[in-house]
């Protein structure tokens, strides 16, 4: 573990990124609970579905139905692509930077 500020605030981003699939997840399967024609129906689907979102893999085989499933996910993505954007910045610098060692 080093004490550098870009590799602390990178644990803090994983960190937030743990908190929004874990949040995300739960607000998903609320606001799909009970949709007829839902098919965000477990835990398993819910954590799946927004895995999947926030990296923009989007295979589609989950999503939201509802309106507020659908605002959910607005929220979620936008949170998370800015989220992996920061991880996918920090190795790129990582690569491709100088070192200063």
């Amino acid at each position: 573990i080093t004490n550098k500020p870009a590799d602390i605030a990178l644990y803090l981003v994983f960190f937030l990124i743990l908190l929004l699939i874990e949040f995300g997840s739960m607000a998903v399967l609320i606001a799909e609970k009970g949709a007829p024609d839902a098919n965000i129906l477990t835990a398993s689907d819910a954590i799946w579905w927004t895995f999947v979102s926030i990296t923009t893999v989007g295979y589609g085989d989950y999503f939201p139905v509802t309106n507020a499933g659908r605002i959910v996910g607005v929220m979620t993505l936008t949170v998370g692509v800015g989220l992996f954007g920061v991880v996918t910045g920090y190795l790129a610098n990582a690569f491709l930077g100088k070192k200063s060692e």
